[in-house]
């Protein structure tokens, strides 16, 4: 899908929080690295650090030219491969063997999520 060393054009939000109403401007990108979250998953430091914010499988970090800085972009949040950015989450020990079930849901501010519940 996408590789590093590479320039890509990409229409994304110029908010990325849950549940924002936004508006979207075209970002042009010369990519770094691209992050797998399925293959490396966040920290819950990563996570805690900003726990608000819409996630995607992908995270790219990459050199806006308009900006002229770096910046870590999540590919579902662009309008070309917009997802639901629900957030699936798993607690087990680093180096550890991944659990069958994963938790839900994390696509709501933290204080309306009332339970979370093993996905079926």
């Amino acid at each position: 899908m996408f590789k590093p060393d590479t320039e890509i054009e990409l229409t994304y939000p110029d908010s990325t929080l849950v549940e924002s109403n936004t508006t979207f401007r075209r970002r042009y990108l010369q990519i770094r690295e691209v992050r797998d979250l399925i293959a490396d998953p966040i920290t819950p430091e990563e996570y805690l650090r900003r726990p608000l914010t819409q996630r995607s499988r992908y995270l790219l970090t990459a050199y806006d030219k308009e900006s002229k800085s770096w910046r870590q972009f999540y590919v579902g949040s662009s309008k070309e491969h917009l997802t639901d950015g629900r957030l699936r989450i798993a607690l087990y020990e680093k180096g550890g063997i991944p659990p069958r079930r994963s938790f839900r849901d994390l696509s709501k501010p933290l204080g309306e999520i009332e339970s979370l519940s093993p996905v079926k």
